[in-house]
């Protein structure tokens, strides 16, 4: 990122599980034991969400913004996400948030 002191700290899953991430300040937080591709990924977006000051959409307008910036440069690491997040345990969790974001 230009010139701007984010860092990312990689962290047991039981920090941010069910979420395989978060930015928080100026740190993007990552689960570490998340497949290469993904963990890349998942890094690349939480990064994005630093520098993103846009406010359009909510938090969904956030989710989108990410995906997509991130997806166009790494469509691979983006398919590898949400295969990784189609399971019972993400999917309570992004139903959740949407849920709480209406």
């Amino acid at each position: 990122m230009k010139n701007e002191p984010y860092s990312v700290k990689y962290v047991p899953k039981e920090t941010c599980a069910p979420a395989f991430g978060y930015a928080k300040g100026n740190q993007a937080v990552v689960k570490e034991d998340l497949r290469p591709r993904v963990k890349r990924f998942v890094t690349a977006h939480e990064l994005y969400h630093l520098k993103d000051k846009s406010t359009w959409g909510g938090w969904l307008g956030k989710e989108v913004r990410a995906n997509t910036v991130v997806g166009l440069r790494d469509p691979i690491g983006l398919l590898a996400t949400i295969a990784a997040s189609l399971n019972k345990e993400r999917l309570k969790f992004y139903i959740s948030r949407f849920r709480r974001s209406e």
